[in-house]
């Protein structure tokens, strides 16, 4: 349904002033674009490795431990490259279209947002401690 271009939103995460930055990055050339962030543990979320002009070169979910760039669950698309990756129904971004994108060589831009606030929904842990990040975020 969407005519050229396409922004998805991760429902389990929300990174402040991440959509933004994406909007004022973005270059109606490119097809492909992440936005990430900088933690000092990178182990719940999927890290990123990019190049000198911030092109993704690695993506691993869920793996490196340590500091890294991460996955802040923000996204840009083109139609055309969803429509050139999807298969029948349920497509995961995470474990088979940009990992598919990186195989092929296609280009996927990365965002860094700095000093993120970012607020991580996705496990019964996280939720009872985004409670006091969501309240830093908003209620000032």
């Amino acid at each position: 349904m969407c005519k050229k271009k396409l922004i998805v939103l991760n429902g389990d995460s929300f990174l402040a002033n991440g959509i933004n930055s994406l909007i004022k990055s973005i270059n109606h050339n490119i097809s492909s674009a992440i936005v990430c962030h900088h933690t000092e543990d990178a182990s719940q979320y999927g890290s990123l490795i990019f190049n000198e002009e911030n092109q993704l070169t690695s993506f691993s979910e869920k793996k490196k431990l340590g500091p890294g760039y991460v996955n802040s669950g923000i996204y840009y698309f083109s139609k055309e490259t969803i429509i050139k990756y999807k298969n029948c129904g349920y497509m995961s971004l995470e474990y088979e279209l940009i990992p598919n994108m990186i195989l092929n060589n296609e280009t996927i831009n990365v965002i860094k947002v700095k000093r993120p606030k970012f607020v991580d929904i996705g496990t019964e842990k996280s939720i009872l401690k985004s409670s006091k990040i969501a309240k830093k975020i908003f209620i000032q």
